[in-house]
């Protein structure tokens, strides 16, 4: 687990050290737009195998600056993954929200559940992204530096072992390139925040659905507290 100390370095929690009965929601509380499809095998949005939102997660490394006021969590219900987010930008993208809806253990996903824009400014663009009906977010790219420049998002629907759908670049700016797909049955649930006037930096994490599929090795589950 990445968390705050005094000399601004991080932790790491792995499975030696992090109980397995110690939830991943539990932590998180401490501490417009096209498309362009790429070819894929065609996941139909439901699958044989139950599926099911679990506390096993897997965390993208912060990106975007330190500043800005304390960093914070917007994360969807426990039975809940992340479908589409919402933005505000102008220069730098000014406001964030995620917006949820519930994983049936066929892979289906119910009506949307939008949460309120976190951030600065509102005096942007507003922009949607949201993934095609029956697929959810698993993956974000885009731009970073001393602020979060770009915020882009990958979906694919169940199984959740791909990224068969990646929205375009919704705004212009500079700051350095990052991609972070979640790993093969994980899918976005919580999205870390730290802004001031302008969304500072974000960090993604992903929570495993898929009880098929190996979880990486070894299993940890990473934060990032500024």
């Amino acid at each position: 687990m990445h968390g705050a100390s005094a000399d601004g370095s991080s932790l790491r929690m792995n499975k030696t050290t992090l109980p397995r009965s110690l939830s991943l929601f539990a932590l998180a509380l401490s501490c417009g737009c096209t498309a362009a499809t790429e070819p894929s095998d065609g996941p139909t949005g439901t699958t044989e195998d139950p599926l099911a939102v679990t506390d096993d997660g897997w965390a993208s490394p912060h990106r975007g600056g330190t500043g800005g006021g304390a960093f914070q969590w917007d994360k969807c219900a426990p039975d809940e993954v992340v479908v589409g987010i919402t933005q505000n930008r102008g220069q730098y993208v000014n406001t964030v929200g995620i917006t949820c809806a519930k994983l049936a253990p066929n892979g289906s996903l119910g009506p949307d559940v939008p949460h309120y824009a976190r951030g600065g400014r509102t005096d942007g663009q507003f922009f949607t992204m949201h993934c095609p009906a029956g697929s959810a977010v698993t993956g974000l790219w885009g731009y970073s530096h001393t602020y979060l420049d770009v915020l882009a998002i990958r979906c694919d629907a169940a199984p959740f072992i791909g990224h068969s759908v990646t929205y375009q670049n919704v705004g212009v700016g500079g700051g350095d390139w990052f991609d972070d797909p979640c790993p093969n049955g994980y899918v976005l649930h919580n999205l870390g925040l730290n802004w001031g006037n302008w969304i500072d930096g974000e960090q993604a994490v992903c929570a495993f659905v898929d009880p098929t599929l190996p979880r990486p090795s070894p299993w940890n589950v990473v934060f990032h507290a500024p």
